[in-house]
Parts: structure tokens; sequence; C-alpha cells
């Protein structure tokens, strides 16, 4: 069994150090993008006020998350800022972004410590596809080391996983990013079989995503998945025709590659859905079958 690639959730190490490289050489497009990302404003939303996520004076917000959504927006904040903070410290080598990035990290696993309703598993996911993001960085390139890196993974594992390791039977963005949640907790736990269980959930919600004309003249009907209270439209491998009709949001006419199930919807969350399929495809490239030269890996044929 070939062993885990890290850091390899989206980007490996020669892919870290080619991003530093390009900042320090100001290569566009990459150099804006860095420079616009040290001063870009996000939110404010759910309550909360605009922040800079790379602002060093970044204050984390742990508390324990409540089923009817209290906190959940701290929550996925406190990701992109911890997210946000490990590239720095990668690109410049600035110990205090690690050092914020390991603050947020470390203020969550004693406060998030108790379950919480299923039906919030949108918006875990979303933050949970984000976290590890964070800790493989950290944990894998910062020298000094993270103690707190065990605590994090258990959170991880006993609080968000089970939350998003089986899918969810509505609209497509949904079970794919819980699918990309539960396969980058896999890599930094360095758990095979879960990696397995997502990259088999991934391979079946996929071509029932985005239909392609060799499906045939209907799209794919997409596996069997966990339901969510109060979600629509549902549909498992049983759907009939007409239930794909109410599922695709009123496609009947299909012949052209890359439509999706949420074409119909908004091209809001179908840019969702591509975005995370594509995110949960490149972590698998790097981990599931090992390839010479680049410290990653492919997925096959």
């Amino acid at each position: 069994m070939a062993p885990f690639v890290h850091p390899g959730i989206l980007v490996t190490l020669p892919m870290l150090l080619q991003l530093r490289s390009d900042v320090r050489n100001r290569i566009e497009p990459v150099f804006s993008a860095y420079q616009a990302t040290l001063t870009h404003e996000m939110g404010p939303y759910g309550g909360m006020p605009a922040v800079v996520f790379a602002n060093l004076s970044y204050t984390p917000h742990p508390q324990q998350l409540q089923s009817n959504g209290s906190g959940i927006t701290a929550f996925r904040e406190d990701a992109f800022a911890a997210y946000t903070h490990a590239l720095l410290w990668f690109i410049t080598q600035d110990v205090r972004h690690a050092q914020k990035a390991i603050e947020c990290m470390d203020a969550w696993p004693s406060a998030w410590t108790a379950p919480i309703d299923l039906a919030n598993g949108l918006q875990i996911a979303w933050a949970g596809a984000v976290w590890p993001r964070a800790a493989e960085i950290i944990k894998h390139t910062y020298p000094p080391g993270w103690p707190g890196a065990d605590a994090f993974g258990a959170m991880l594992n006993s609080l968000l996983v089970p939350m998003v390791d089986k899918g969810a039977s509505t609209n497509g963005n949904i079970g794919l990013v819980m699918t990309e949640a539960a396969m980058h907790a896999a890599v930094f736990s360095d758990d095979r079989a879960r990696l397995d269980a997502a990259v088999e959930m991934w391979r079946a919600q996929a071509p029932a995503y985005v239909y392609i004309t060799s499906d045939g003249p209907t799209p794919r009907r997409p596996p069997a998945q966990r339901y969510l209270a109060h979600t629509s439209p549902v549909c498992d491998p049983t759907c009939t025709d007409e239930q794909m009709v109410s599922y695709w949001h009123g496609q009947r006419t299909y012949g052209v590659d890359g439509l999706c199930q949420e074409s119909c919807r908004d091209f809001g969350h179908v840019e969702l859905g591509y975005m995370t399929l594509v995110n949960s495809a490149e972590t698998a490239y790097h981990q599931v079958r090992p390839r010479g030269g680049g410290g990653g890996a492919g997925v096959g044929s």
C-alpha cells in the first residue's frame, strides 16, 4: 500500500515551493493574488463583522456549535483564517503566520465537543473541507512542530466526519463538498480506509452530477446517500425518469456534454459544485496511486 503524500491536500510540497518562488519573483497572476490576500476583506455575514483573514491580529471564535446553526459561521471563518495563515507561513516563512494558524486550530477541539444535528452537515462540510488544508501544511512544513495536531485530528474524526461521510441525497454540490471534507480529513489522519471510501463515493457522485452524451438519453442516477432533513429535491439509484426531471430542476432535454444537475437551478450553485468536485479530484490525484518524480500521485486510468 502506497504511503500518503504530505503535504497532500490540494497542494504538495513541490507545488508550495513553486508558489513561494512565484511570489518572490513577482510572477503573475500569482503575485497579484498574493497581494490581494493580504488586504482582502470578507463579510460581513452571519452576524459577524467584516474581516481580513490574513491579518495577524485576527482572533478565533471557538464555541460549542449548536443544532440551531449557532457558531457555524465562526467555525467557517476560523477555517478560512487558518488556511490563509498556513499558506502565508509557507510563502513568507514568517513564523507569526504559522503561529496564527495554530492558534485558530488549537482553539476548537476544546470548544466543539458534542455532536450537532445532521441537518447542519452542509455548512459543516464547507468549513470541514478547509480546516484540514491548513492542518496539513502546518503539520508537515512547520519545523518547531504542532503539539495540538492529534487533538485537532480527533475533533475532525469524531465530530466532523460522521456528519459528512455518507454524502447527501439532495442537490449535488452538497454531497460533493461533504465528500471533499471526508477525503481531506482522511488524508490528514493517514486513514487509508476512509480515503478509499471517499474516493469511491466521489466516483459515484461525479458522473451523476455532470451529464455527458455517452450517458445516454438521461443522466446517471446518484448513489445512495444520507437524507438530510428538510432538503429537496432528493434522488437515489431508484429514481424514475420523472423524479429525475424534478431532481434536475426541470431539465428534460440533454445531449450536451457538461450539463450539471443544478444548471437549471442557478449558476452559482453550479460553480460551487464544480469547485468542490475538482478539489476532491486534485487531492485524490496526489494520494490514490504513486507516481514518479513529483511527490504526488495519480488517480490512474
